[in-house]
């Protein structure tokens, strides 16, 4: 099996917001089918250089800044303060979540500042859409 053939195989592992996000019509979620995850990929993660693991080896790389958080509250502070002005512009943020089989999936910034906890978002890749990536068309 290849990466394209595991892909999105696993819909139902996204936390319970991002799946009730993407059955409503009335917001503009996208669920990124793979060559568009893969693109998304390229301009962000792989631009890092890999552990063994598949992590980022922060030792080989350089960086702004780094953030550390003490807990899942901590984190969403954070969250919170990195996506403001996603939020106030009402941009859309990538999650990637670091498994193939969980589709990448585009949701509002704001969505994600307000489940930031309950997604464990601490644990995936959020690329705000200035930073290289832009919304497809619908």
């Amino acid at each position: 099996m290849t990466g394209a053939d595991w892909y999105a195989t696993r819909p139902d592992r996204l936390p319970t917001f991002v799946k009730n996000a993407l059955g409503t019509d009335a917001r503009p979620e996208v669920l990124l089918d793979r060559a568009e995850a893969r693109a998304l990929e390229d301009k962000s993660l792989n631009r890092f250089p890999p552990t063994l693991s598949s992590g980022i080896d922060w030792d080989s790389t350089t960086y702004q800044r780094r953030l550390k958080w003490s807990d899942e509250a901590h984190w969403a502070a954070i969250a919170a303060d990195l996506l403001a002005e996603q939020v106030a512009a009402g941009k859309r943020v990538a999650l990637l979540w670091g498994d193939l089989t969980v589709p990448t999936v585009l949701l509002p910034a704001e969505l994600v500042v307000a489940h930031a906890e309950e997604g464990l978002l601490a644990d995936t890749f959020a690329l705000r859409q200035n930073e290289g990536f832009s919304d497809r068309e619908e």
